[in-house]
């Protein structure tokens, strides 16, 4: 007998090459610009998986105000070759925000060019991160993964 497929919802990770190019640092008067791309041979045509292929450029300024730290920032998505993308596509953003007092925790909110979502990311031991977070503030997100700094 015959087994039935198995059927998948939702979004699911793959393996891709992603660059970024820092173009403008950051200063205190002055957010980060930096070029970037996801799958760069998307763009070329000779990959089979077209979902995360991207190029964009985003600005990015931290502030600190009072014991928070925020990150801000603000990109726009394009294709160079007019290639369809199901990652970014025209203006995108979001900020990030912890406390001096518990900076193990930081809270999200991005609009990704398509849809809301929100999270938040747990530090555990300095090395362990926990990412908990809704995708269109309604259905469920997560990911485990470890730190480590050369």
């Amino acid at each position: 007998m015959g087994e039935k497929p198995i059927q998948r919802r939702g979004y699911f990770m793959d393996r891709m090459v992603a660059g970024r190019l820092l173009i403008l640092k950051e200063s205190d008067h002055i957010p980060a610009l930096l070029f970037g791309m996801h799958d760069p041979g998307n763009e070329a045509g000779f990959t089979a998986n077209r979902y995360y292929g991207a190029n964009y450029v985003v600005t990015s300024k931290a502030v600190q105000f009072r014991g928070f730290f925020t990150d801000l920032h603000l990109g726009y998505a394009f294709d160079l070759f007019d290639q369809p993308t199901e990652t970014f596509d025209g203006v995108f953003g979001g900020f990030s925000v912890t406390h001096s007092k518990l900076p193990q925790v930081e809270l999200m909110l991005e609009h990704d060019s398509f849809r809301i979502n929100a999270g938040a990311k747990i530090l555990i031991l300095k090395r362990i991160q926990i990412l908990a977070g809704l995708i269109e503030l309604k259905r469920p997100a997560g990911g485990i993964s470890y730190r480590h700094s050369f």
